[in-house]
């Protein structure tokens, strides 16, 4: 909606007059700024918004601005104390008709836009000076008079017209330098002339910038200077960009002046409503336009104009009634002497207020402006001089630019007072100094009227000082600022607060409400619309007290809950203004004229109660009209609608007209306005308590700035600091950003070396910051982090560049803030951390265990099935192999039976055959090896080897000897010649406790071991440690035997088959590297084997194939026992050698129709990164068995199933296991003929100890869980809750406890009670004869129903899932989490952190 449509009672402009510039607003407003917006294309962002958290842009939140309050029943309907809304202020109007200041009788009304106002100057003042422009050093580098720059602009919309094919409304860019503000003021007013929209680009050197708005505005139009033009061209160059498509570029400064040739030949004015977009950066960074319509302008240039007329004088007035007016309405005795302003300013001039003062109010005006460079004011006495050689009446400026000055001058008065010679500083001719901020700064304006204005002889010192509140956001227009207009009786709210009482009496407000009824009904009206207004009555004290800037003190505690506790105002408000608990605050002034103010609850959108913060949203027709091409959040932002509720009536009441959202917090006190901050800037925190039985709970409110203050103030070696809040888990967490040089690692000389950080000082400066903030404002602090001094992103706010809290939490989302130190405090922050039943016990306390068996009751107690296979028959011959106990006879009677069959072979990595090993080589191979150690390493039975051999034939003889001979063998992987330092130690702690008798390698293992730089660490290590390093021997080639081991007497004793006799110790490495080894006696050798081929249906006819590192579990198994076990050849590629070349094992899969086999995940993420899942056919392969030693993982069925799909790979042949080192394979897949069954989980359950599957969809949180199969033959698993050792029901999970035959019965030589308890495990309430394995890895068993075969028959199963080891887990407040669930969210949180913490 257009304001001049919605404000059609109160616009200032005659519609109906026939002479008028302006278009219709409906065939150029729409069709330039609306029309060619792509409503449903944009991206969905939101320009304010947190939702219920943010203003700003964030990726977290969304707005609520445009949300209606839900529908509430009578009995949900706020007390009637909570009714009692602050209703929007009431606009105010100038009581006079604004006139041309040069002449006191042209109407300003007359003018519909500011090139027809630069047209009036041109020709009424056409020699008087515009511009002056001063360097650095107060140096006039150039000026201009008003003909002038009316005759340059009226060139440059010429050029545009005759030269350009653009059409009226199209974009232009402009690009100067802030020195260049005649250049700029001239192809702004050209643009206006030519009927185009001007877009200003202020940020020179951001060419990102530079391309989104030329790209976003269409612009096929640049202009600029030729010096400005250089630089682009020279920088393009230099950093390699790509020069900006399809954009001309014109050089204004060559253009000349525009000399027609009869009067009359000055072409018409037709200019469309728009006038220009203002580009500016959001809190967060995001880029926005905003539209600014001619309309808007000139509303905005009377109403500061009515402002600026109203000034007091410097010089003492007569006895005329000022008051009085003529038959015109304006004052007979005005108070302004001169005509025209000298205005100076530093301000950038191409934006915001810098651009409405220094160019549009300029014109408008016909002011003269003196603008200086910003440097121009840290000269200590300059500024001062230049404001007195110009006799400057008005200032424009702000906080760091007059506190230069100001603290200057305190320093060194005489440096100002003698900057010239013959000159004394005198600003007796400054009417007003008008300061651009967002918030007031109550303090600094006594130091700046007392300590600089006043004693520069100024008479009106205090007067002078005029904060203006702007909107840099939207376009810099002013809603708020000190004048002397009158009116605000009409506003409809008190004017006089009564401290002590929490509000207003009704009497006075009704007495304000009638005297503003009348005063609108003897108001006159003239031609300005609602700009004409009579005056009203008040006594001199009144009238000085209401045009001086209000101050406040408030309440502290108070602001912390958004309430307004005012302890004491004006001069009472100086004076008190250090008292402890208090803030002091100041106003900027009334609203502008015409402007409808209204204080709203900026998360609901209703109206806020009298004496609370809220957001202020302002209606005027000064302000812009929305963000240009983006409809979505212009509706969002400049077109909200607050709502409030009667009393008894649920309904919400719009309130009218729309408002803008300002993003601003602050209040109305006796009607001026009160700013604290924006939105960005405060921080939330919910605290907690009980309150007659009931858990009570309330957000407390902190400004930043407040927070900044009392860290400098408190904190040392601080350079500068900013805070954020983040919302998490439904909770607002505070975070400190603290810039310090402690924090740099800069050398402290030029090419000297990085300097150290000192630890202690960050932690003790952080410590130090969170004590401050809890004792001040008792803040708790979530984290601090520490970083060096201007490394954090900065942002420009009034003439500040200071830390942008919002591009922080940005970088903070993103894990990209540059910190060094960060300090945490989340006990004390983080109020929501969820607790369990017992946070003392944990979840396996009887308290936490009895209230699961409440909910679960009556369940059903978790167990598996047990399937005992008394006999195992040998496919071949029918023969039972249980008639076997140890792998060695089996072997000789392999032997035996099929002497020349294939026994082994080995692959390389081209997938080459080496020359095979029939049976009876076999035989003789291994006797060979244990003649060899029989006879000179001169083992005998009961001895330790340590067998360390590559993955090759030699290593399966080397075992098979050792188990003939009775000695204990050890398989150890070949030491890492770059892992020396730890692998040589933990060689030497083994070979010492377990008594090694000696080392027995293959070739290449002997040829490292005796290389110089590893003989010599294995040596001093052996030195240190004080162990005698036992010999090593090379079994590769012993002597040849032409008998086999039967032949040789080399048979088992009875002794060496007994339970508790160790044949083999695997030997493990836990994460924390601490060391386990179990020993296998040939019973249990026997019993692995046995579950392996009956769960694997594995026959002679298919061969085995082993290729995963052969040291321990079932790379041993398949590698060394199971080709003998089911009398099948197998195949050994090394991991070296698939390292190199991961197809040949697929290719040796394909090419011997192997049936089962086994490999990692590691190894198959290795091979489908390295090659290609085509070129060979896995149609026989029936069971992939992919190990995993804990919970699988989720994703490596998809990958290889789609990786490998072109082979012809069946789904259900890639089957998960579950091997633990107490047994290697205590679950599996094989031959279930489903896909993995996925499991979602709640992730707040399973933290206490319950399973509950949910939906994903309903659930973005939960946990996805894959089975690890089913138990396989000779095997019974039970889920015991580890502490109180009964069994889980379902629905819980517990510790895993199996009972097998191929289940490890002890630890090798371990002494520890702890360790033989894990072998002796039994339930209370199970079967007590039943001795379990404990695993120490947490899971539960789930009973599903899959259809199975051809028919599809349902088929009830019970599966095992496998959550995660106990030992790993740790608890927090009585619940359980699982790190690796942690590790996968720290991991997914950014995108430069690696899988695996790498």
């Amino acid at each position: 909606m257009m304001y001049d449509q919605a404000h059609g009672g109160t616009m200032s402009y005659d519609e109906s007059q026939g002479g008028g510039t302006m278009l219709d607003a409906q065939q150029v407003y729409f069709s330039d700024f609306a029309g060619q917006q792509a409503y449903d294309n944009q991206p969905q962002q939101h320009a304010y918004a947190g939702g219920m958290h943010r203003y700003s842009v964030s990726d977290t939140f969304s707005p609520t601005a445009g949300v209606a309050p839900p529908m509430l029943t009578a009995n949900d309907l706020p007390p009637p104390a909570a009714l009692d809304y602050q209703m929007p202020l009431e606009p105010r109007d100038v009581p006079f008709a604004v006139y041309d200041p040069h002449d006191g009788i042209t109407p300003m009304s007359k003018f519909d836009n500011i090139a027809a106002v630069l047209r009036h100057r041109s020709r009424t003042t056409g020699r008087a000076p515009a511009y002056w422009v001063l360097d650095s050093k107060g140096k006039e580098i150039s000026s201009i008079t008003w003909d002038k720059l009316s005759s340059r602009a009226e060139k440059v919309a010429q050029v545009i017209r005759d030269k350009s094919s653009l059409y009226r409304g199209d974009r232009v860019a402009l690009i100067y330098r802030d020195t260049e503000i005649i250049e700029f003021a001239i192809a702004l007013l050209g643009c206006f002339i030519a009927g185009v929209v001007a877009v200003p680009i202020n940020d020179l050197e951001d060419y990102v910038k530079l391309n989104t708005i030329l790209t976003s505005t269409q612009a096929h139009l640049a202009l600029t200077t030729d010096n400005n033009l250089k630089a682009f061209q020279r920088d393009i160059t230099a950093q390699k960009l790509t020069w900006p498509r399809g954009v001309e570029w014109w050089k204004t400064n060559e253009f000349g002046s525009f000399h027609p040739k009869k009067k009359d030949e000055t072409p018409p004015l037709a200019v469309p409503d728009l006038a220009y977009i203002e580009f500016s950066r959001a809190p967060t960074g995001d880029l926005r336009g905003v539209v600014m319509s001619h309309r808007t302008i000139m509303h905005q240039m009377a109403c500061l104009s009515a402002i600026l007329d109203t000034v007091p004088s410097n010089t003492a007035g007569d006895t005329f009634n000022s008051s009085l007016r003529d038959k015109s309405g304006r004052p007979i005795s005005g108070s302004k002497t001169t005509k025209g302003d000298i205005l100076l300013s530093y301000l950038d001039p191409r934006h915001g207020i810098g651009m409405i003062m220094g160019v549009l109010l300029t014109v408008y005006g016909g002011h003269t402006n003196v603008w200086i460079e910003r440097a121009a004011v840290e000269t200590p006495g300059l500024y001062a001089h230049i404001i007195t050689k110009y006799k400057a009446t008005l200032m424009l400026a702000d906080y760091p630019g007059l506190k230069r000055a100001a603290y200057n001058y305190q320093q060194d008065p005489m440096t100002t007072r003698n900057f010239k010679k013959g000159m004394e500083p005198n600003f007796q001719h400054v009417r007003l100094c008008l300061i651009d901020t967002l918030t007031v700064d109550c303090e600094f304006h006594e130091v700046l009227a007392d300590r600089w204005l006043k004693p520069m002889r100024n008479p009106r010192a205090r007067e002078l000082v005029a904060p203006m509140l702007c909107l840099p956001e939207h376009g810099g227009m002013v809603i708020s600022m000190r004048d002397w207009l009158g009116g605000e009786e009409r506003m409809g709210c008190p004017l006089n607060l009564e401290i002590g009482s929490e509000t207003s009496s009704i009497d006075e407000r009704q007495k304000d409400k009638t005297e503003g009824k009348e005063k609108e009904r003897t108001s006159g009206q003239n031609g300005f619309g609602s700009l004409i207004g009579g005056g009203g009555t008040t006594t001199p004290t009144e009238r000085k007290e209401r045009t001086e800037l209000g101050e406040a003190l408030l309440d502290r505690e108070a602001l912390k809950t958004n309430e307004v506790v005012v302890i004491a105002i004006g001069d009472e408000a100086k004076k008190r203004g250090n008292e402890a608990g208090t803030v002091r605050v100041g106003a900027f002034g009334y609203p502008i004229p015409d402007a409808t103010l209204a204080v709203v609850d900026p998360e609901t959108g209703l109206l806020a109660s009298p004496h609370t913060i809220g957001e202020i949203w302002v209606d005027s027709p000064s302000l812009s009209g929305g963000f240009w091409a983006l409809p979505k959040h212009t509706e969002q932002i400049f077109h909200a609608r607050p709502y409030k509720f009667a009393h008894g009536d649920p309904t919400p009441m719009v309130i009218e007209p729309e408002f803008l959202r300002t993003g601003l917090l602050g209040t109305v006190i006796e009607g001026k306005v009160f700013v604290l901050g924006l939105y960005e800037d405060r921080l939330r925190q919910k605290v907690e308590w009980v309150e007659h039985g009931h858990e009570v709970a309330e957000f407390r409110y902190f400004f930043v700035q407040h927070i900044i203050v009392s860290i400098m103030k408190n904190v040392p070696k601080i350079f500068d600091c900013s805070a954020f809040d983040v919302f998490v888990n439904d909770e607002h967490l505070p975070i400190v950003l603290l810039e310090s040089q402690s924090a740099s690692t800069a050398p402290t000389t030029s090419g000297g070396p990085p300097r150290q950080l000192d630890t202690a000082l960050l932690d003790s400066l952080s410590e130090r910051c969170m004590e401050v903030l809890m004792q001040e404002h008792h803040l708790r602090v979530y984290c601090v982090m520490i970083t060096a001094p201007n490394t954090l992103p900065k942002v420009f706010k009034n003439g500040r560049r200071e830390i942008g809290n919002m591009l922080c939490r940005k970088e903070f989302d993103l894990g990209n803030l540059p910190c060094v130190h960060v300090k945490f405090g989340v006990e004390r922050a983080v109020l929501n951390l969820p607790v369990g039943v017992d946070p003392m016990g944990g979840i396996w306390s009887p308290l936490a265990s009895q209230t699961r068996e409440d909910i679960l009751l009556p369940g059903e107690k978790q167990y598996s099935g047990f399937d005992p296979r008394e006999v195992v028959i040998d496919d071949r011959t029918s023969t039972p192999l249980n008639n076997f106990t140890s792998i060695v006879d089996l072997s000789q009677w392999r032997v035996a039976r099929q002497a020349e069959e294939l026994s082994y072979c080995t692959i390389d990595s081209r997938g080459k055959e080496a020359k095979g090993i029939t049976w009876k080589k076999f035989d003789t191979k291994v006797a060979a090896v244990a003649i060899y150690l029989k006879n000179k390493v001169k083992v005998r039975a009961g001895n330790c080897l340590m067998l360390m051999y590559t993955h090759s034939e030699d290593f399966v003889y080397a075992v098979h000897a050792c188990f003939c001979l009775g000695v204990t063998a050890i398989p150890m992987a070949p030491l890492d010649q770059n892992r020396l330092s730890e692998d040589a130690p933990a060689i030497l702690h083994i070979i010492a406790e377990y008594k090694v008798k000696a080392i027995i390698a293959n070739q290449e293992v002997d040829h490292l071991l005796k290389l110089k730089v590893v003989s010599q660490h294995l040596k001093s290590s052996a030195q240190v440690l004080k162990i005698s390093m036992p010999p090593i021997y090379n079994t590769t080639k012993p002597s040849k035997q032409n008998s086999g081991c039967r032949d040789l007497g080399l048979t088992m004793q009875p002794a060496w088959v007994q339970p508790g006799f160790p044949a083999l110790v695997w030997i493990y490495w836990t994460p924390d590297q601490r060391r386990l080894a179990v020993q296998l006696g040939h019973d249990t050798i026997m019993g692995v084997c046995k579950v392996q081929k009956e769960t694997c249906q594995m026959t002679s006819s298919r061969p085995v194939m082993g290729c995963v590192r052969s040291t321990s579990g079932l790379g041993f198994i398949h590698s060394v026992l199971m080709g003998i076990f089911v009398g099948a050849p197998t195949y050994l590629l090394s991991p070296v050698e698939f390292a190199q070349n991961p197809g040949s094992l697929f290719q040796t899969l394909s090419r011997y129709k192997i049936k089962d086999t086994y490999a990692t995940p590691q190894m198959l993420d290795h091979a489908m990164a390295m090659m290609p899942g085509k070129g060979f056919a896995l149609h026989e392969l029936k069971n992939m068995m992919i190990s995993s030693e804990g919970r699988p993982r989720v994703d490596v069925f998809q990958k290889v199933r789609l990786h490998f799909a072109a082979t012809g790979l069946d789904r259900t042949a890639i089957n998960t296991i579950y091997s633990h080192i107490l047994n290697p394979m205590i679950a599996s897949r094989s031959y279930m003929c489903i896909e993995p069954i996925e499991l979602w989980l709640d992730t707040r359950a399973l933290r206490r100890g319950l399973i509950y599957p949910v939906d994903p969809d309903s659930d973005p949180k939960a946990l996805l869980v894959q089975d690890s199969g089913m138990v396989p033959v000779s095997t019974q698993i039970a889920i015991v809750n580890p502490e109180s050792r009964h069994l889980c029901h379902d629905g819980e999970f517990g510790e895993i406890w199996v009972v097998s035959e191929a289940c490890v019965k002890s630890f090798y030589m371990s002494k520890d009670l702890f360790d033989s308890e894990r072998f002796d495990g039994r339930t209370v309430d199970g079967d007590p004869t039943v001795q379990y394995v404990r695993t120490g890895d947490l899971g539960f068993l789930y009973n599903v129903s899959r259809p199975i075969g051809p028919n599809g028959a349902q088929v009830d199963m019970q599966v095992l899932f496998v959550l995660g080891s106990i030992g790993e887990t740790f608890e927090i407040n009585g619940l359980s989490h699982f790190p690796m669930d942690i590790e996968y969210s720290v991991e997914k949180c950014h995108r430069s952190i690696v899988s695996g913490g790498r």
